[in-house]
């Protein structure tokens, strides 16, 4: 049975040298925890620590929106838009905001796919239909729509 990790510097191990598959079973806690060291590594621009961090914390928690959301905002800053847009859209399936689907435009078009991107775009529209969209949201998406090709 693994030990639960009980200081960051322990979490920080943990989360880099020990594969995933042997984590299983961690009580929340120490989720939250390495959820913490994640976040403040993002803070402090180690994106590599942040995205194992919010990587453990998805897959332990898998339907906590919020590590899906910034275990792709972490991929974003290393350059990895196919696998932000993949944690995007598990992050849209639990959440489903009209937010999300511009970033997950942005990572399609960063990923070089205007196609998934516009689509994207309309269904970040469609989800906003029935409410008032901010004027900086719309402008958003008008530029996202014409950054896919798509007008």
């Amino acid at each position: 049975m693994t030990s639960l990790p009980t200081s960051e510097s322990a979490v920080r191990a943990v989360l880099d040298n020990r594969p995933l598959c042997e984590l299983h079973g961690l009580p929340g806690q120490a989720i939250d925890l390495a959820y913490g060291v994640a976040t403040r590594a993002f803070g402090e621009g180690d994106y590599v620590q942040a995205a194992n961090g919010f990587a453990f914390a998805a897959t332990m928690r898998h339907t906590d929106s919020r590590s899906w959301i910034a275990l792709a905002r972490s991929l974003m800053f290393l350059e990895s838009p196919e696998a932000a847009s993949v944690a995007y859209r598990a992050a849209l399936k639990l959440r489903p905001e009209v937010f999300l689907y511009a970033e997950l435009a942005r990572a399609e078009l960063a990923a070089g796919d205007p196609e998934e991107a516009f689509l994207a775009v309309e269904s970040g529209r469609d989800l906003g239909g029935g409410e008032a969209l901010s004027v900086e949201i719309i402008e958003e998406f008008n530029s996202l729509a014409n950054a896919c090709g798509r007008c």
